[in-house]
């Protein structure tokens, strides 16, 4: 990324928060192979923070920060699973109901700027899945290669006037 676009706002725990959510985000095939899921979804999680480190993006990554911090909290207030004795657990530690339970807890919100940071984390989840490589989106096709769809020609990186150092550098 490049110097002063945020990455320090990306803490281990937000990174591990916003790939558990892009992952069960993705309409990808639960049946699939679950490191090329984690793959694709690391590789839109990217997407994300370079999305959120664009110029004219700065006012939008508040809302999806707040929204991953709400999750995080919101997974760690759950019930313990099995040992009442276990430590809180986090978004990313927590099964797939839940996060589709805590998913939706978010959506309903009454703070219109938590629910309007899941909105935006999901639009740009499936511009990244969907998108094309040329653009920053969907890293050597992983996402059409998961869908079982095939580019129709080569695809070179286009640079844009949006893109970042960690873009070119993935």
């Amino acid at each position: 990324m490049t110097e002063g676009s945020g990455d320090s706002d990306w803490t281990p725990v937000r990174r591990s928060t916003l790939a558990a959510a892009t992952e069960h985000l993705l309409p990808l095939d639960p049946g699939r192979d679950p490191r090329q899921r984690r793959q694709v979804a690391e590789a839109v999680a990217r997407f994300v923070r370079e999305t959120l480190a664009n110029p004219g993006q700065e006012t939008q990554r508040p809302f999806v920060l707040a929204a991953l911090d709400e999750l995080h909290d919101l997974a760690a207030r759950l019930p313990p699973s099995h040992d009442p004795q276990a430590e809180p657990r986090g978004f990313s530690e927590v099964g797939g109901d839940e996060r589709e339970q805590l998913l939706r807890q978010l959506e309903a919100d009454s703070n219109p700027y938590l629910s309007h940071g899941l909105a935006l984390l999901l639009q740009i989840s499936l511009e990244g899945f969907f998108g094309d490589p040329r653009y920053g989106a969907n890293p050597g096709g992983l996402s059409w290669t998961a869908l079982g769809l095939t580019p129709l020609g080569p695809r070179r990186r286009v640079a844009t006037r949006h893109s970042t150092a960690e873009s070119k550098n993935p």
